[in-house]
């Protein structure tokens, strides 16, 4: 679109929960809003989460958490993994932390940031 308009982005915490929502908005379930258009609502949670924290599918990903070892206190191990790690996203994803660096540093134009995204995959294969 040419012109500026306001954009409104809603997180939920289930994402069963966004189908429904995106149905109710477009249907004017918010008077306040009208009929807004939904952006990306007909798109896998998973694809959503891997693009917002800048990983590819069986891709590397970079973490720091806190591991279960089994100490008193610790919530119980949900797996049978030799190691498990409790990470929150997304301070807990370092690939997401570099690549908004990354972007701070290629400055405000599309071209830079497309172009410094780009030589960065290139130069992490």
């Amino acid at each position: 679109q040419l012109e500026s308009r306001p954009f409104l982005r809603v997180e939920l915490s289930d994402f069963r929960d966004v189908e429904p929502l995106a149905a109710a908005l477009q249907g004017g379930a918010v008077a306040a809003l009208g009929r807004p258009q939904a952006h990306e609502a007909h798109l896998p949670f998973i694809l959503h989460f891997l693009a917002e924290h800048n990983l590819a599918g069986a891709g590397r990903i970079r973490v720091s958490g806190e591991a279960r070892d089994g100490r008193p206190g610790q919530p119980a191990r949900q797996t049978c993994c030799s190691v498990e790690l409790d990470v929150r996203a997304p301070d807990g994803i370092l690939n997401h932390a570099d690549y908004t660096a990354l972007l701070r540093r290629a400055g405000s134009s599309p071209e830079s940031r497309a172009r410094a995204s780009l030589q960065a995959r290139l130069a992490s294969d």
